[in-house]
């Protein structure tokens, strides 16, 4: 089960196209993590970055009104950050969630065209991991 989240206040994208994915909780015979292992996913710490072929840390996507994809696991993220700064135990529609404060910076590669990179400073992300 990889776990997305949706995003309810971004100060940089609109949230129709912008994504984030942190790694991948597997539980065979389950759609769900138990409770306690989801909610410690998402406890306050710096995370690292996925790179290319291995989907177990941070991948950010958005794409472009014209169509364009950018995601941060198509290239070097060295001295980029990610952060999960606060975390709240909620449920949402009877599902457990995480209400979490995120600061990060990355760079962005376009889908079609590595060599065109865009860098995200200052970041901030209020939103949603859901258990489903």
């Amino acid at each position: 089960m990889q776990l997305y989240i949706r995003v309810l206040l971004s100060t940089i994208f609109s949230p129709k196209n912008f994504s984030i994915s942190k790694g991948i909780l597997v539980y065979p015979g389950s759609w769900t993590a138990p409770v306690a292992d989801f909610f410690g996913f998402f406890q306050p710490n710096t995370f690292p970055y996925a790179v290319i072929g291995n989907n177990q840390g941070i991948i950010i996507s958005y794409t472009l009104n014209n169509g364009v994809n950018y995601i941060s696991d198509l290239g070097d993220q060295t001295g980029s950050h990610f952060e999960i700064l606060q975390a709240q135990q909620q449920e949402v529609d009877g599902a457990q969630s995480m209400k979490v404060l995120i600061k990060f910076n990355c760079k962005m590669y376009n889908s079609a065209d590595s060599t065109d990179m865009k860098l995200i400073t200052d970041g901030q992300v209020v939103t949603h991991f859901i258990n489903f």
